[in-house]
């Protein structure tokens, strides 16, 4: 019995990573408005998260808030139905001292608050996010605290520069699971202030 509650959870995270490093993985939609360099200027519909914070900074809680969010899209939830995975996986800090992170799923497109399976874990939050605008910043490799500091400041050098208006805290996205060895994709965003925001 102890032993099935170690695999259990394991298996649950290997079987949502093995889908995660699928590049046919859905992913959120956005439409770019405008490009400055490299960085792109996206404005997103509302999304549907399913979301759970931990202890730590962001590339500290990726093991266990995936394994909190993989569990319920394989089943952990009220109706014991399977979601779909999709990409990406988003982080943000949820303090000022960054020491908590949220960590999100976003759900597959039909499913909305009235419909979605309600979590079985009172860890999982499910929430909506409104329309939103945001600035992007892409970058290869396997990401860390330290890079993804490096790129959201690289990110407010560019608005800087451009007069844009940003709210932090900034925003981390990963596309691709540890497996995946090239090609990677990991974006910094910041969502753009209602002041400064691109028609």
């Amino acid at each position: 019995m102890k032993y099935l509650l170690i695999l259990v959870p394991l298996f649950l995270i290997i079987s949502a990573m093995s889908i995660f490093s699928n590049d046919k993985t859905p992913t959120v939609p956005y439409k770019v408005i405008k490009k400055i360099g490299a960085v792109e200027i996206r404005a997103y519909n509302p999304v549907l998260y399913a979301s759970v914070e931990k202890t730590g900074r962001m590339m500290e809680i990726g093991s266990l808030g995936f394994r909190d969010l993989a569990g319920y899209i394989f089943g952990g939830n009220k109706e014991s139905k399977k979601i779909a995975m999709t990409a990406p996986v988003t982080f943000r800090a949820v303090d000022s001292s960054g020491e908590k992170t949220e960590m999100s799923f976003s759900m597959p497109q039909g499913l909305t608050m009235e419909n979605i399976p309600k979590p079985s874990s009172g860890n999982i939050r499910l929430h909506l996010a409104e329309p939103v605008q945001m600035a992007v910043l892409e970058f290869g490799g396997f990401a860390s605290n330290k890079n993804i500091q490096e790129k959201a400041e690289s990110l407010r050098d560019n608005l800087r520069k451009e007069n844009i208006e940003w709210k932090e805290p900034v925003i981390f996205m990963a596309y691709n699971s540890p497996w995946k060895l090239f090609s990677r994709r990991n974006e910094v965003a910041f969502e753009i202030s209602e002041k400064t925001q691109l028609k």
